[in-house]
């Protein structure tokens, strides 16, 4: 994981974005956060089986909101999966829909 981090940081400077810079050392702060996310994850622990939670919005730490819609999360990843009620249920019939798909293409799982 490492390796790709570091191609990312030299990305970063390839295209401009000095050390030192504002933009650089923002770029830094930001992927140095993405990696500490990337740390934290439990990537041990298996998915399957897991029923998501939801939530409506998302705030900042002063309760602002920052994002309107339906989110979806399994452990620590959150996924936006419609902005609205009707959103949501064309997501629910897509999921339905892939039912559909695999028992007619993959039944033997």
């Amino acid at each position: 994981m490492d390796k790709h981090f570091e191609i990312i940081e030299r990305f970063i400077f390839e295209t401009g974005q000095e050390k030192g810079s504002v933009s650089g050392d923002m770029a830094l702060v930001s992927l140095n956060a993405i990696r500490n996310e990337f740390e934290n994850l439990d990537v041990a622990s298996p998915l399957e089986h897991a029923h998501p939670l939801f939530s409506i919005n998302t705030y900042d730490q002063d309760g602002d909101l920052t994002d309107e819609g339906i989110f979806l999360h399994y452990g620590k990843v959150s996924i936006k999966v419609a902005s609205t009620l009707a959103g949501f249920q064309e997501y629910i019939k897509s999921l339905q829909s892939m039912i559909v798909e695999i028992t007619e293409n993959y039944n033997r799982i």
